[in-house]
């Protein structure tokens, strides 16, 4: 007969799940715990929602309480549980198990990772944002969901936003629709650290718009504008529809 007891200690890096088995019949599962650090990625907001699920058929089927002897294989991935997302280098992030005790079977910077169980066991996967996905200008023209964020003033949009590419410049990107307003404005992707140039210029209404540059997100298609608009600090983000 097999006893496990599940206790759960949340940590700021993620959740840390314990188990303890004994199975009179076998070898003895002293130890096991799962740790989720996604410290340094965008779901650090999310921490106490990463959750580990474990599969013993290869991969088919995943389950949150698995049964698990000592020498048997077995994977595990990661699932966001307030959004239902699984963390995948498909959604945008990178994952490393290297820190695990044991070492993962084969890869260990693959979505699903494959242990083998021993007498003491400490599972832990480290998420990170891609960002090294290499630059592709075509990507960046069609339509955008476009919203500000204006301080104390609030958030406006979303509101859609066509890019277009220049005819001689193909990093530069018109905007038909910036500010809501059908200003003539363009964005300038530049370089290996992922900047966003954005000119300085003015709004309709005269009220001038400046110290412009962002970065973005080529995997998630994603662009974060920061300018100063009549004194105040403005950020405006678009997400490729």
């Amino acid at each position: 007969m097999i006893k496990r007891i599940y206790s759960y200690i949340m940590l700021v890096a993620g959740a840390l799940m314990v188990l303890v088995s004994c199975d009179k019949g076998g070898d003895e599962i002293k130890t096991y715990s799962t740790l989720v650090d996604v410290t340094n990625s965008s779901l650090s907001d999310h921490k106490y929602n990463m959750a580990v699920r474990f599969s013993t058929d290869g991969g088919t089927t995943f389950v949150e309480y698995p049964v698990i002897k000592q020498g048997q294989s077995y994977k595990v991935k990661v699932l966001d549980l307030a959004t239902g997302e699984e963390i995948t280098a498909a959604n945008c992030y990178n994952l490393d198990w290297s820190a695990s005790t044991p070492k993962p079977v084969g890869e260990a910077t693959s979505d699903v990772a494959e242990f083998v169980m021993k007498e003491s066991n400490q599972i832990k996967v480290a998420v990170t944002d891609n960002v090294t996905t290499p630059y592709d200008a075509a990507s960046w023209a069609g339509t955008f969901s476009a919203v500000e964020d204006y301080g104390a003033s609030g958030t406006y949009g979303p509101y859609d936003v066509v890019l277009t590419q220049d005819a001689s410049n193909p990093n530069r990107f018109h905007l038909d629709n910036f500010y809501d307003s059908g200003l003539a404005a363009y964005i300038d992707f530049d370089g290996p650290n992922f900047t966003v140039s954005f000119p300085d210029g003015q709004t309709p209404n005269g009220k001038p718009i400046t110290n412009s540059s962002g970065t973005f997100n080529q995997c998630r298609g994603t662009a974060i504008i920061n300018l100063n608009y009549d004194g105040g600090d403005w950020v405006y983000r678009l997400t490729k529809q």
